[in-house]
């Protein structure tokens, strides 16, 4: 959890396990992978207050988006070991320390040529 990942702008840091995705919103980030699910986790939080008291969000969308909060909080607990993924198509993240990375192409499954470099730590 205290890997630090310099995320390029165009970069997917995935969390397998979760079937979840977490995009930089600016042109880079440099946060520990900590912190990028704590906000994340922050962030969910605050768009279902916000649409639930705004009438804009169904309740199916509300048990959906909290089921990814309680996951994403026993990731942060450290309560089941789980992988993430780092896709950058344009090749200009990292991940550090690389102790325990795996780095190689991944490929699209739609395509048979590879579509990106990418590392993925456990």
């Amino acid at each position: 959890l205290w890997r630090v990942v310099l995320q390029g702008p165009r970069a997917n840091l995935e969390i397998e396990e979760l079937e979840f995705v977490i995009r930089p919103k600016e042109r880079r980030r440099v946060d520990t992978v900590y912190n990028m699910i704590a906000s994340a986790v922050f962030h969910l939080g605050d768009h279902v207050q916000k649409n639930t008291r705004a009438g804009t969000i169904d309740e199916d969308e509300v048990t959906k988006i909290c089921a990814a909060i309680d996951g994403l909080n026993v990731l942060l607990d450290l309560e089941q070991p789980f992988t993430i993924v780092l896709e950058d198509p344009q090749g200009v993240s990292e991940l550090k320390p690389m102790d325990g990375a795996h780095v190689g192409p991944l490929l699209e499954a739609a395509e048979e040529e590879p579509a990106a470099e990418g590392a993925t730590a456990e």
